[in-house]
């Protein structure tokens, strides 16, 4: 799920007849759109990876396999136009386990919506193309290893690439040897995952802070920076790039949010709120996985096949006003 001021992108299961797909629900206004808009059958092949949300426009990672190769994507849509689904990315014949270009899970917020493009290379690919080979993996890597990435935003004034799809669609920013991986975007700036730690970039690429540590998920609110590490959840200021506080966390916890200064995680059936402020902390039991996300309107929470929204008002009333 991915939510982005009064609504919430989600995937939702296949059903008899139906194949999983993705719903922008808005409470306010009791609406909820689906695309594609029709039901359809599951081919098999096909599947849904992670969903984005920035303004109106919602996106997913799309995956297809045939064989030993894979087909990455990413489909997007508007509210105002859910029929008009755009594949942005499609590369065809990129090995499962090998070499190739692999589109990674898009991440949006605030009208900004962001994903790499990365590829992986091959040792063995002189021995098996000759001189030349284009996949053939650097000195000291081996066969599957991420050499090189690149990082797109949604929107002019390109150049995107795809068939079909024009040049204004999409915009590369960041070009950078080895792993670069989007983990979070506030509207203005995206953090990314890279091999030498979590890059904060702006809008057009320029690079504003680096800091120093590997994550495997983040949330960006205001001057902070919130990141989660093997055994901790630790807070940066994102302006000087100073570790502000370091909280450990169980094995099983994942970080999901960050909305001024309240800290979402969840782990198990259980979202847990965190002022950090004052350390007052509330819980909220869904049953099944749960999945939250904190906006200024509210707490979105699923689990247990549920949707639901708590009013930022209650939010705050449960972590003492």
């Amino acid at each position: 799920m991915a939510a982005d001021g009064p609504r919430v992108a989600v995937i939702t299961r296949s059903v008899r007849g139906d194949c999983e797909h993705v719903a922008v629900w808005t409470p306010a206004a009791k609406s909820v759109r689906r695309f594609p808009p029709k039901r359809t059958p599951c081919t098999g092949a096909d599947a849904i990876g992670s969903v984005a949300l920035a303004g109106t426009r919602t996106a997913w990672l799309w995956a297809t396999t045939t064989g030993t190769s894979v087909e990455t994507g990413v489909i997007t849509a508007t509210l105002a136009h859910p029929k008009a689904l755009l594949p942005v990315f499609a590369h065809n014949g990129a090995e499962r386990d090998g070499a190739g270009d692999f589109t990674r899970r898009p991440v949006g917020h605030g009208g900004l919506l962001a994903f790499t493009v990365e590829h992986a290379c091959d040792a063995d690919a002189v021995r098996n193309q000759g001189p030349g080979a284009p996949d053939q993996c650097p000195p000291g890597l081996g066969t599957g290893a991420i050499d090189a990435a690149k990082l797109y935003r949604m929107g002019g004034p390109g150049p995107c690439f795809g068939d079909g799809v024009s040049r204004s669609a999409c915009t590369p920013i960041v070009k950078l040897d080895g792993t670069l991986r989007v983990l979070a975007v506030d509207g203005r700036r995206i953090a990314a995952a890279t091999d030498g730690g979590i890059n904060l970039f702006n809008e057009n690429g320029a690079s504003i802070k680096t800091f120093p540590v590997e994550a495997k998920a983040a949330a960006l609110s205001g001057n902070r920076l919130a990141v989660r590490t093997e055994s901790a959840v630790e807070i940066y200021d994102a302006g000087s790039g100073q570790l502000d506080r370091r909280l450990r966390t169980q094995a099983g916890l994942r970080l999901q949010d960050l909305e001024g200064d309240i800290l979402v995680t969840c782990n198990g059936g259980t979202i847990t709120l965190r002022k950090l402020s004052n350390d007052r902390t509330t819980r909220i039991r869904t049953g099944g996985v749960a999945f939250a996300q904190l906006e200024r309107p509210g707490l979105f929470a699923a689990g247990a096949g549920r949707l639901t929204f708590m009013p930022m008002r209650d939010v705050l009333r449960r972590l003492g006003g």
